[in-house]
């Protein structure tokens, strides 16, 4: 396999884990946010679920709004910039505020999730392509898992 391939394979399967991480990263934490924010376990599992809603009412319109860049330049910039509201949840001064910041990665995460698997499919072709989404999907699982 040639070094770039190899670069690229392993770049997709660090977009996997990073979306997914960022899905998840308040579940094993959710004591904390009640006890840190003053609210219910229950209320604070509201951190998950303001996400995946987000993931969900954004990702039908993904290509849409990506479409006429190249794939590499949207799944990069959507990569650094899941870093922000990432970084602005430790530094948020109310849940309703980390609510929001946590809203924001789940309206970025579907840009790194269906721009990744689109260039897997225009990048790739025949027994590759279920090699790299594969790949791709064992990144996602790990980020999951990890978050």
């Amino acid at each position: 396999m040639k070094p770039r391939l190899h670069c690229a394979r392993l770049a997709l399967f660090l977009c996997g884990c990073a979306a997914f991480l960022n899905l998840y990263a308040t579940q094993s934490i959710l004591q904390t946010l009640a006890a840190n924010f003053e609210v219910s376990a229950r209320a604070a599992g509201w951190s998950i679920t303001v996400t995946t809603l987000a993931v969900a009412l954004t990702a039908p319109f993904v290509s849409r709004l990506t479409g006429r860049f190249e794939q590499r330049t949207v799944i990069s910039a959507a990569a650094l910039l899941l870093a922000l509201p990432a970084l602005m949840t430790a530094y948020a001064s109310s849940f309703a505020e980390l609510l929001v910041w946590r809203f924001i990665e789940g309206m970025l995460i579907p840009v790194v999730f269906a721009t990744s698997v689109a260039y897997i499919g225009d990048r790739w072709r025949g027994g590759t392509v279920t090699e790299v989404t594969s790949l791709y999907v064992a990144g996602t699982v790990l980020g999951g898992f990890a978050g």
